[in-house]
């Protein structure tokens, strides 16, 4: 009987015990202030201090002290592998989801995401899905970095600003200054620009040069084209193409096997009017100088602010040299015509042709054709005045080399075409290949890009 009387009191104390209440815990609803559990420092313990040390308490509401939390306040001795951001379900994470700035490195940030200091990307290529939505991607895939504007809801690229405020963009430089894009490219090429049918590059000035091309040591401007034109010159308003350099202004080799291949060409367009060249200076072609026609125009002397006046050159099927000039006969009726130093050296087979001037001359002859140089007129009466001509062929080693035939067949994809169809009644589609345009390779001016608005 005792032993359950003592049973039953110790029960009683232990009911007694448990329905007293509990000594609240440091930091815990209903303790007395402590200020270390007062984060934000207003005066009380509140929900907030909670939330803002919420690795800090355990489920019943008691402080730990401890926790692998992040305080909003800041925190000491982490752990990458275990302290971060994020989740580790593989769900995204949202900052500031109502708006407002983000800072990194900052404490005062000025926009959506604020970077101070440089910024690390690292990624890989792999498209992202239709909601992403458009946007500027920025990452490494391979052995290179990339950055691009993409639509992925339309799966299409977009246009990537660079510096539109203003400001110069550098490529291989800390300092551009020589213009809105300074490209160093070192030792390597500066810009290498391609396209598979439209234009590589494409440049608009408004005055001043659109492309400018510099080397110390090669070439200005280099272009090229494996089947039409490799440099392209147009301009709306003058010269489509200006070269300087202090010994050649322009050089143009023509390195194919066509029999019609040309170096330079010259196109008016067909026109009777302008010229397809003009040139200020001396002129020297080292070749054979073909041409349909030939002559020399000067201001009329009679009334030069009026009138040209033209003469047509003297043709011959022979390389053929003009020489004359007047003799004087002495006592004897005769004279020896001296010529300079070099003229049988370049001349052969001669031709003369004598004219008494003031009076008849009928016995006028040559008595001693050209021999060193000279050649002796007799005939005439003493004193008389003789106007004398004397032509040769040259048989210099040039003229010897390059003969002109004086008459020759058309090449096969020459026959039934023609230098001038017009007049014989042909088409004037039905030109030599030599003499056609070139529409076939050079695009028309309406084929380029419209200059940009508020271009001249």
């Amino acid at each position: 009987m005792q032993r359950k009387l003592s049973a039953l009191f110790l029960a009683l104390v232990l009911f007694s015990l448990a329905a007293l209440p509990a000594a609240a815990a440091p930091c815990a609803f209903g303790a007395s202030y402590d200020s270390t559990c007062d984060v934000d420092q207003d005066g009380d313990i509140d929900i907030f201090d909670i939330q803002l040390t919420a690795s800090k308490w355990a489920q019943t509401g008691t402080w730990t002290g401890g926790g692998d939390g992040w305080l909003l306040t800041g925190n000491a001795g982490t752990d990458p592998n275990t302290n971060f951001l994020g989740a580790t379900d593989g769900q995204p994470l949202v900052i500031q989801p109502g708006g407002g700035y983000t800072g990194v490195g900052t404490s005062a940030p000025q926009a959506p995401l604020n970077v101070v200091g440089t910024s690390w990307f690292q990624g890989d290529s792999t498209p992202l899905s239709a909601s992403a939505g458009q946007g500027v991607a920025v990452g490494f895939s391979g052995n290179q970095g990339y950055i691009f504007g993409f639509d992925y809801d339309a799966f299409t690229p977009k246009n990537l600003l660079l510096q539109n405020p203003g400001g110069n963009v550098g490529i291989g430089t800390l300092s551009p200054s020589a213009g809105r894009l300074h490209v160093d490219g070192g030792s390597g090429g500066a810009v290498y620009a391609t396209s598979t049918s439209g234009i590589g590059t494409y440049a608009v000035s408004g005055s001043n040069a659109a492309v400018y091309g510099y080397s110390t040591g090669d070439y200005g401007v280099d272009g090229r084209s494996f089947n039409s034109v490799g440099v392209y010159g147009q301009s709306y308003s003058d010269g489509g193409m200006w070269a300087q350099g202090p010994y050649i202004g322009i050089q143009a080799n023509a390195t194919g096997s066509d029999a019609n291949r040309q170096a330079v060409r010259g196109d008016n367009n067909g026109s009777a009017t302008g010229y397809a060249g003009l040139f200020y200076g001396n002129t020297w072609v080292a070749g054979t100088f073909y041409k349909n026609a030939g002559a020399f125009r000067i201001d009329h002397p009679l009334d030069p602010a009026n009138k040209y006046l033209n003469h047509s050159f003297v043709e011959s099927p022979d390389m053929k040299n003009i020489y004359d000039g007047v003799a004087t006969l002495d006592a004897s009726g005769a004279a020896v015509v001296e010529l300079p130093a070099w003229f049988e050296a370049l001349n052969e087979d001669f031709r003369y042709q004598l004219t008494a001037i003031g009076a008849p001359g009928p016995n006028l002859h040559i008595a001693q054709e050209i021999k060193d140089n000279q050649f002796t007129i007799a005939g005439g009466a003493p004193g008389m005045k003789v106007s004398w001509q004397v032509t040769g062929i040259r048989h210099d080693p040039y003229a010897e080399a390059n003969r002109i035939p004086v008459e020759q067949d058309k090449a096969a994809d020459e026959r039934g075409l023609y230098i001038y169809p017009q007049g014989y009644g042909e088409s004037a589609d039905d030109v030599v290949p030599a003499l056609r345009g070139l529409e076939s390779s050079a695009p028309a001016p309406a084929e380029r890009p419209a200059l940009p608005p508020g271009s001249n």
